[in-house]
């Protein structure tokens, strides 16, 4: 995160010279502690700001959960209930979110989504 935008630019984005997104296959992207179906890297102002990585397999949400906690403490409970939960974990330079939905419901999709933006990015992930 931090660098420039140009590392990017063989993969389908959308948006502007002022905030853009690309999205990532599986292949595409590497994360050491986290594996996904998809990536979403964000930038903002030509400079790469953030990243969410994608997953239908919810038993990856406890991996990510334990993964987030030793390396940032305990997160902060954004919300929990029948249709999900969001965890945040935020220091001087990063916000990190982990998302899940559909653990408690039949007819809702599991997903999972592990995000992580520069705390001086004006973006707003909603995961």
């Amino acid at each position: 995160m931090g660098k420039g935008e140009k590392l990017l630019q063989e993969f389908p984005h959308q948006g502007d010279q002022y905030f853009s997104f690309y999205i990532l296959e599986p292949g595409d992207f590497v994360h050491p502690n986290i594996k996904g179906d998809k990536a979403y890297v964000y930038c903002e102002n030509g400079k790469i700001v953030g990243y969410t990585i994608t997953s239908e397999k919810i038993e990856e949400k406890q991996k990510w959960q334990e993964h987030s906690k030793q390396m940032y403490g305990v997160g902060k409970k954004i919300y929990k209930n029948d249709y999900g939960m969001s965890q945040q974990w935020q220091n001087e330079k990063l916000k990190i979110t982990l998302s899940s939905s559909g653990n408690q419901r039949e007819n809702i999709d599991d997903k999972v989504f592990y995000s992580e933006v520069l705390s001086s990015s004006n973006i707003i992930l909603a995961n």
